[in-house]
């Protein structure tokens, strides 16, 4: 567990519940322009995050640089999830607005 806050803290530490409730795919948590998506549940290849009335710059995983495909509407954001980024405890999205 201390392993993973060391490399990870920044993702709970000082931020708060982020925009989106929690949800069967995980929770959200924000601070400033950022908000971490915490993906507790990657089965699918694509997860939508629901509407949360912001326009999104880029989605990241934390783990890597690599920008992940998106595509925002009214509805929210429908997210494609490679399986080379994916956790089997926590995969966190870095969502920047």
């Amino acid at each position: 567990m201390g392993k993973w806050i060391e490399k990870y803290g920044e993702t709970i530490y000082g931020t708060r519940g982020g925009p989106v409730a929690p949800k069967s795919w995980g929770v959200t948590t924000y601070k400033g322009n950022k908000i971490y998506v915490h993906l507790l549940n990657t089965d699918d290849d694509n997860i939508l995050i629901p509407d949360f009335g912001k326009k999104v710059k880029s989605i990241t995983a934390f783990s890597s640089p690599v920008k992940l495909k998106f595509k925002q509407d009214a509805f929210g954001i429908v997210v494609s999830i490679p399986k080379e980024i994916r956790d089997e405890i926590d995969t966190i999205l870095v969502i920047e607005i």
